[in-house]
């Protein structure tokens, strides 16, 4: 089993390591050490404050993006080492009222996946 720790915190404007050790801390001991825990940023932000020791740094991206350069590109990849996994593949994107409705096509989607799959990478949706 997987836990995310956090989601997406380098995108706040707080860097504040102590709060995401308790988060783990927190995660360790509810659910032991059975559990591989990881956390999600986006693969364009620069900033390293979503990363914890003793949890998988993940990115996050859609399917207008190319694995290969958010993983590997220059704005790519925050995880030193470890599997490739994008944690948040978009399938869509956020509906607000009064907008339309936004949607992603099933092919867009398989063929985003496919190019995932063909570099031995892991997804989530």
């Amino acid at each position: 089993m997987l836990f995310q720790v956090e989601n997406e915190y380098s995108s706040y404007n707080a860097c504040d390591s102590s709060y995401m050790r308790r988060l783990r801390n927190l995660a360790r001991e509810q659910l032991g050490d059975d559990v591989l825990l990881f956390t999600t940023d986006g693969f364009s932000i620069k900033s390293k404050c979503g990363r914890v020791p003793g949890a998988l740094a993940t990115i996050d991206f859609g399917t207008d993006t190319d694995p290969k350069k958010a993983w590997f590109g220059e704005k790519g990849r925050k995880a030193p080492r470890g599997p490739l996994i994008n944690s948040e593949l978009y399938t869509g994107w956020l509906d607000h009222w009064d907008e339309q409705h936004q949607t992603v096509h099933a092919t867009v989607l398989a063929n985003s996946i496919r190019k995932i799959l063909n570099m031995g990478a892991s997804f989530n949706l």
